[in-house]
């Protein structure tokens, strides 16, 4: 018999609550909450799923993350990651 574990997959306390600490860092560089929960969300899933996630339009994900990258001064999700692991280190 195979028991199938999730070990700190997305959607663990774990991983929220990092996810939700993250989050913050980035409110308290400049982004607004949806700017901050579009752009992170991105990182590491597409513009579709991060929309249907949000219950919002793609459109709107996509301009949400435009002006979270103007704020924070990046210019893709590399960049935005390296910033993000950055903060999460301090």
């Amino acid at each position: 018999m195979v028991r199938r574990v999730r070990f700190r997959g997305r959607g663990s306390p774990v991983s929220e609550s990092r996810d939700e600490r993250t989050i913050s860092l980035l409110q308290r560089l400049g982004l607004s909450r949806r700017e901050a929960k579009s752009s992170f969300s991105s990182r590491w899933q597409t513009t579709a799923r991060t929309a249907a996630v949000l219950g919002i339009s793609p459109r709107t994900v996509d301009k949400h993350v435009q002006h979270g990258y103007s704020k924070l001064g990046v210019e893709n999700r590399v960049s935005l990651t390296n910033l993000v692991r950055q903060l999460e280190r301090e």
